[in-house]
């Protein structure tokens, strides 16, 4: 019989500094999540490498059907991993006109995602609203700040000895998943979390 507690965690891959970039032509709001535009009314929302890195494997990429219409904060794309599925909701309302045709396939790889430009890693491109063709975004270095502060916290919840933090990128971590859930919520402004 498998115990309470080992069905509850979830494996994680700790992201390490290396993956804090910030890429030209996408704009980052939400701390973790991007636009980036491409036409006068039209934006493709995608996450980080940050987030993309600190799941071990997404199996499987799932989004609304074309024409649906978002509000703000509505779910728009799940990620199923291994131990649990993802739920990303959007900071921008809109029109879904496409998915990620990357995304079509019934499994996703690891080295599918990880060998692919940030910028091609979008999950919706949304007609925006009025509202959301003047949306705010995080300048580079205000970015790249909350991205090491964030990563420190992650470093604080999975007690990485000082000593081995030089092996991070490869290091898998089991945490509970309501903890992983509050840390979605708290470094992505409450659009992300685990159910």
């Amino acid at each position: 019989m498998v115990s309470q507690n080992n069905t509850s965690d979830i494996t994680i891959r700790n992201p390490g500094e290396s993956v804090a970039e910030f890429t030209p032509g996408l704009q980052f709001i939400n701390r973790h999540f991007w636009y980036k535009r491409v036409s006068e009314r039209r934006i493709r929302l995608g996450i980080d490498g940050f987030l993309w890195h600190l799941f071990v494997s997404a199996h499987k990429i799932i989004t609304p059907e074309i024409n649906t219409t978002l509000v703000e904060d509505q779910c728009f794309s799940w990620l199923q991993l291994e131990d649990g599925i993802i739920y990303l909701r959007t900071p921008v309302p809109g029109q879904i006109i496409q998915s990620n045709p990357l995304f079509l396939a019934h499994d996703v790889s690891d080295s599918h995602l990880y060998l692919t430009p940030a910028q091609d890693l979008w999950f919706v491109e949304l007609e925006s609203s009025e509202r959301s063709t003047r949306l705010e975004y995080h300048p580079k270095d205000e970015y790249l700040t909350q991205t090491r502060l964030d990563l420190e916290k992650l470093n604080t919840l999975v007690q990485i000895p000082e000593d081995e933090k030089s092996l991070q990128l490869t290091r898998k971590f089991q945490l509970p998943k309501n903890e992983l859930s509050k840390y979605l919520l708290e470094i992505s402004d409450n659009h992300a979390y685990m159910c």
